[in-house]
């Protein structure tokens, strides 16, 4: 190809105008002008798709067996033994599952996902951690919902706040209980009933925020002054 007819074609295709693919497998070279598979050691075929060696041998003579995990081993080379894992290992051996982070050929390929959730080692698909959701789990769930897949609805009452992640429910003032649906014992309020009441004088304390609802003849912030 070129102005002069002076520059090979590039790697992978060959013939008139460089406008035919080169089909040849296991780093087999491919002529420019034929197309013809010029085969690497331990290989054979007119696309260089045989193994000199069975599978699962290889070395002179064929007599040295593969030293990859055959489950998770696309090929042992024939010559040298070396093994081309499949998607999701790696390693000499191929005994190696891909580091956290990382999936697909050769572990090369950096996962998506977000908030703690699994990346598949093969795939690189998402499974989401509790609370999100979403292809790569970064949508966290919608009010009412909580766990995985924000699959599950929260039970939380009275308006108290259900967490995306385990349904816990955090109570509004002036209730308790894991669903909220127990109010204050009287004498407290507030968050958890945490706090205690001030009132004086027989008065009634809101649960809520602690006020004071003077009986007649009482005034004051607690009660404590009379009319």
């Amino acid at each position: 190809m070129g102005d002069r007819c002076q520059e090979e074609c590039p790697f992978g295709s060959f013939g008139f105008q460089c406008s035919q693919h080169c089909d040849c497998h296991n780093g087999g070279q491919c002529s420019p002008t034929t197309g013809a598979c010029e085969c690497e050691p331990g290989y054979k075929g007119p696309r260089c798709q045989e193994r000199l060696c069975p599978e699962g041998l290889h070395g002179p003579g064929c007599t040295l067996p593969c030293p990859c995990d055959a489950d998770n081993t696309i090929s042992c080379h024939p010559v040298t033994g070396a093994c081309t894992c499949q998607p999701g290992w790696s390693g000499h051996h191929c005994n190696e599952s891909c580091p956290v982070g990382y999936y697909g050929d050769g572990c090369q390929l950096p996962c998506t996902c977000q908030n703690g959730a699994d990346c598949h080692s093969i795939t690189g698909g998402c499974t989401c951690a509790p609370g999100f959701m979403g292809e790569v789990c970064a949508v966290s769930c919608a009010a009412g919902t909580y766990g995985p897949n924000c699959s599950s609805i929260c039970s939380c009452n009275n308006g108290g706040t259900c967490s995306p992640v385990d349904g816990s429910c955090t109570c509004k003032e002036g209730w308790q209980g894991l669903d909220c649906t127990l109010p204050c014992p009287s004498g407290t309020w507030g968050l958890n009933c945490n706090e205690s009441c001030t009132c004086a004088n027989g008065a009634a304390c809101s649960p809520i925020d602690g006020s004071c609802s003077c009986t007649p003849g009482w005034l004051g912030d607690t009660c404590e002054l009379p009319c």
